[in-house]
């Protein structure tokens, strides 16, 4: 389901990011506070939330029809980006994170979340207004795409290189299994944004400079 059909994406301040932590704290604090501390529990909960944290917000729809229908309760323990992007959009419903089920009994939760999540799920991709279409230079530039390390990607170029070099020779395993797994790929989309009603997308050809060859 694409972005187009729905808008979960998130930002936070950084005060808001303090909030946060500090919310999610509690249940660490507590079990460390009453003696009960759990090493498999306290990563237990930290991969779940982080896990629904980015579920709920990836702004496509993941998860498949058929799981509610064989156990209908999942509706209460499982949100969906549709059902987090009505919070985004209406502003007064579907306050819960990770588990609408708070959202059911105290009466917050937005009718129209399960039309939504049905309809997101036939909603078609919008065709690109704008494409910018590029390839990689040299297998450590892969790094610096935004869904590599973002350090490197927001760093001006010579600084960039630097880290770059450091780290080139770790990651060539990796990125000579990202190069094998594309090889056969045309292009595939790096990044999308909208601006106003235009639909803006990166496109990345897995092709390395080297693998170009250029006929006078």
């Amino acid at each position: 389901m694409a972005s187009a059909c729905m808008h979960a994406a998130v930002i936070h301040p950084f005060a808001e990011e303090a909030v946060y932590f500090t919310l999610f704290a509690i249940p660490l604090l507590t079990m460390v506070g009453t003696g009960t501390a759990s090493v498999a529990v306290a990563n237990g909960y930290l991969i779940y939330i982080d896990f629904m944290n980015y579920l709920g917000h990836c702004n496509f729809e993941l998860v498949p029809k058929l799981l509610f229908d064989v156990f209908p309760p999942l509706k209460y323990l499982v949100y969906t980006p549709s059902f987090h992007s009505l919070h985004h959009t209406q502003f007064r419903t579907n306050y819960s994170l990770f588990m609408p089920l708070y959202d059911h009994l105290y009466g917050t939760a937005d009718k129209s979340s399960d039309d939504l999540y049905e309809r997101a799920l036939q909603c078609r991709e919008e065709a690109p207004d704008v494409v910018h279409l590029t390839h990689l230079t040299t297998p450590a530039s892969l790094l610096r795409l935004r869904l590599g390390f973002a350090s490197l990607a927001a760093a001006p170029a010579p600084l960039a290189s630097r880290r770059t070099s450091l780290l080139s020779a770790t990651a060539r395993p990796l990125t000579a299994l990202v190069a094998a797994l594309l090889g056969r790929t045309t292009a595939f989309r790096s990044e999308a944004n909208r601006l106003h009603k235009l639909n803006l997308e990166t496109w990345v050809v897995p092709t390395y400079t080297s693998q170009v060859v250029v006929v006078q």
